[in-house]
């Protein structure tokens, strides 16, 4: 009967380990599955990032074309200002004597003879504030900058001031400042555009055309101007002869340009 005994318990013993080892190939089996599982989601998630990595800088790459990636210029501090400018430029302007630059990053450049206000505030401006994202610069300390946040803040004539107010900020294109101080041209997102003192040649232009499809106006403090619509057509005049000279020789790539004081233009 021992001997029986022996036997039953060595049986139940062999079923016993065999269960257990079934039970851990099972449990083996499942880890294996559920690790293939996250590898795959793993993978798929890090195709789906990279797929989202191309996409944003093939857009980016686009954006930057848009806004021209070369410069072809007559300014001030010529050789610091050639130093700085680069593809990730976000936003350009000259006036007077100075220039400034934004760049993607949320960092800026600037040469000497900024307007005081707009010099202090790029200055002293911490790192952890919102981002300078557009910058226009005229003559007779005028300026207008916008921010990440969407604030806007500027200085000009009553006019321009009544005219930035009536709008959103967020709505607003471009500004220019032209050559006495209540000249100015501002143009809206949906191609929409107010002006004021500008020159004869760029009004009989923008009112023959009627067209509220525009992309961008510069004006510049001797009668020069700039005007860009959506479509990609172009138009600019008042400039001296030799500034003409360069624009022709680029004038299929031109993506924007804008004016300071003597003759100076990018």
């Amino acid at each position: 009967m021992q001997a029986d005994r022996d036997g039953l318990a060595q049986i139940l013993n062999k079923i016993h380990n065999e269960r257990e080892m079934e039970r851990q190939r099972q449990a083996a089996l499942e880890a294996a599955r559920i690790a293939e599982q996250k590898r795959q989601a793993e993978a798929a998630a890090e195709a789906e990032r990279a797929k989202r990595r191309r996409i944003e800088e093939e857009t980016k790459e686009t954006e930057r074309f848009d806004r021209g990636i070369y410069i072809k210029f007559n300014l001030h501090e010529s050789d610091y200002v050639q130093q700085n400018f680069g593809k990730t430029v976000t936003s350009m302007a000259t006036g007077g004597t100075a220039t400034v630059m934004l760049y993607e990053d949320g960092d800026w450049m600037y040469t000497a003879g900024l307007p005081k206000l707009l010099h202090n505030k790029l200055k002293c401006r911490a790192k952890h504030h919102p981002s300078p994202v557009y910058v226009a610069v005229g003559s007779e300390d005028r300026y207008c900058i916008k921010f990440s946040n969407g604030k806007s803040e500027w200085v000009g004539c009553d006019d321009l001031t009544d005219e930035l107010n009536s709008s959103p900020s967020n709505k607003v294109k471009s500004v220019a400042f032209g050559a006495s101080y209540d000249s100015y041209f501002v143009v809206y997102t949906n191609g929409g555009y107010a002006y004021q003192s500008i020159p004869s040649a760029l009004a009989k232009l923008v009112d023959q055309r009627n067209r509220t499809d525009l992309s961008c106006v510069s004006l510049g403090p001797d009668g020069e101007y700039y005007v860009s619509a959506k479509n990609g057509r172009a138009w600019w005049g008042g400039m001296h002869a030799d500034n003409l000279s360069i624009a022709r020789k680029v004038q299929d790539r031109i993506k924007f340009m804008d004016f300071g004081d003597y003759d100076s233009f990018f």
